[in-house]
């Protein structure tokens, strides 16, 4: 019987830009997660972590390292020297 792989947890950098960042009332914080895993699963895990963004969860993006992560992305591989990005959405004129 073949076992199956489970990832290890590591702790990341989450930076929280604009509304996200108003609401948690911080500007980065450290949050543990797989190393590996789907973006629906590391985007749930982050918000359920840092709390208070329920309102901006569905406008919100991640990024990854300064890229932008899509919803399809089915495995993002993280490392202990990965940094996350909450980017909600851009307003002004």
């Amino acid at each position: 019987m073949a076992t199956k792989s489970i990832p290890d947890n590591i702790t990341v950098t989450v930076l929280l830009f604009g509304k996200a960042r108003e609401l948690a009332g911080v500007a980065q914080v450290e949050v543990t997660v797989p190393s590996s895993l789907s973006y629906p699963t590391l985007k749930s895990l982050i918000f359920k972590s840092i709390g208070g963004l329920d309102s901006i969860f569905s406008s919100c993006m991640l990024a990854h390292n300064q890229t932008y992560l899509s919803h399809d992305d089915e495995q993002i591989h993280l490392s202990s020297t990965s940094e996350l990005a909450i980017i909600p959405p851009l307003s002004g004129g």
